[in-house]
């Protein structure tokens, strides 16, 4: 998934290890590789993503587009 620098989507029940699998994947990564989690759910709004992008410097603020 790292190596082929392209988006992944993974499918399946709730507790069948998605977040686990892609924890360990990236865990497993040289130090020179950067990483940040964020956990959605039905009540992740904009603005909550926002705050925790920000914090991490890596992204800009996201602007609404019509």
């Amino acid at each position: 998934m790292v190596e082929l620098r392209k988006p992944i989507m993974f499918v399946g029940g709730a507790g069948v290890g998605k977040t686990q699998l892609v924890k360990g994947k990236l865990a497993s990564l040289p130090e020179e590789i950067i990483s940040l989690s964020i956990s959605f759910n039905y009540f992740t709004d904009v603005i909550s993503f926002q705050k925790v992008g920000c914090r991490s410097r890596s992204m800009k603020p996201l602007r609404m587009k019509a």
